[in-house]
C-alpha cells in the first residue's frame, strides 16, 4: 500500500490529518457498538423465539436477518476477544466472524492483532490462506449481484427497483 502524500495538499494538512483522527475514532466507536448491538440483537432473538425475529428487525430497524445475523456472529464469535479488537473496522470484524472462516485461521488473526499487526496485513494473510475477504470481494474485477442485494435493506432493494422501473420505463 502506498502511503498518502500530506504535502499534495499544501497548507491543509493539518486540517486533512485532524479529519483522519475523527473519522478514525468515529470508526472505532462504530466497531465497537457493533459487539454491543449484537449482544442487545442475541438477547432479543431468546425473547422473540423463532419466527418472530425477522418481522421484528424489519419493522423496528428495516434490517434484514442476514445484517442483524453478522452483528449478533460479531457477538458470539469474537465477543471474548472484544479487547483485543476494538479497534478493527467493521469490515475486518465481518470477516473474522464469519461463520465459513476456519476457526485457526480466526485465532491467528486475532493473534496477529494483538501483537500490533496492520488490518491490511492480516487481510492478506486471510487471502493468502484461500478466504475471500470482503476486502478481496470488493476489489475484485467481479461483482456478486445477489451477494450485494442481499446486504441491502429492505428500503435500499426498494429505492434500486423504482429507479430500475423508471429507467426501463423510459427506454420502452
Amino acid at each position: 500500500m502506498v502511503a498518502f502524500d500530506y504535502a499534495s495538499v499544501g497548507n491543509r494538512a493539518s486540517e486533512l490529518r485532524s479529519i483522519t483522527a475523527k473519522v478514525t475514532a468515529m470508526a472505532r466507536k462504530i466497531s465497537n457498538h457493533a459487539f454491543e448491538i449484537g449482544e442487545e440483537l442475541y438477547r432479543a432473538k431468546q425473547i422473540l423465539g423463532h419466527g418472530n425475529f425477522r418481522p421484528w428487525l424489519q419493522q423496528e430497524f428495516e434490517w434484514s436477518q442476514r445484517t442483524a445475523g453478522q452483528y449478533v456472529s460479531i457477538y458470539r464469535r469474537l465477543g471474548e476477544h472484544q479487547n483485543i479488537l476494538r479497534d478493527c473496522s467493521i469490515s475486518l470484524l465481518r470477516d473474522l466472524s464469519a461463520k465459513r472462516l476456519l476457526p485457526h485461521l480466526r485465532e491467528e488473526a486475532i493473534d496477529m492483532i494483538d501483537v500490533g499487526c496492520s488490518e491490511v496485513e492480516v487481510f492478506e494473510f486471510l487471502e493468502s490462506s484461500g478466504f475471500r475477504t470482503q476486502r478481496s470481494t470488493r476489489t475484485c474485477g467481479g461483482c456478486d449481484a445477489r451477494a450485494l442485494i442481499a446486504q441491502m435493506s429492505t428500503r435500499e432493494q426498494r429505492e434500486i427497483l423504482w429507479w430500475l422501473i423508471g429507467v426501463v420505463g423510459k427506454e420502452v
